[in-house]
């Protein structure tokens, strides 16, 4: 994804997860966006690390979204690449497939819909 030696001559180190159920994960899948910013936060107390960024893309999102509430200031910055997730309060995991209403009012339809 990036030269060898980019991240850490920027001073940046970057750690991949796995959300729970996922991917290399042998944790129990979690049941939704609330148990994410839990895991986040215990894995960042167990690395040692004290305010950190997250980046995400596709539907980890809205799972990185999820984090600024439940641990505010110790993230730095959420960085969204080709985003999609839930819109609409309540509506689980899975995406937005219709016409949806954004802050401000005007109306926009996800990317390939």
């Amino acid at each position: 994804m990036f030269p060898p030696g980019l991240l850490t001559a920027a001073g940046v180190r970057m750690i991949g997860v796995d959300r729970p159920g996922y991917g290399l994960s042998r944790a129990p899948r979690a049941a939704g966006f609330a148990d994410w910013p839990r895991a986040v936060g215990a894995l960042a107390d167990h690395l040692g690390l004290g305010r950190f960024a997250v980046l995400a893309r596709s539907l980890g999102s809205a799972y990185a979204l999820a984090c600024g509430p439940a641990l505010g200031d110790r993230l730095a910055v959420i960085v969204i690449a080709s985003g999609v997730g839930p819109l609409r309060p309540g509506s689980g995991s899975a995406p937005a497939t219709g016409p949806i209403t954004c802050p401000g009012g005007w109306p926009a339809r996800p990317a390939g819909c």
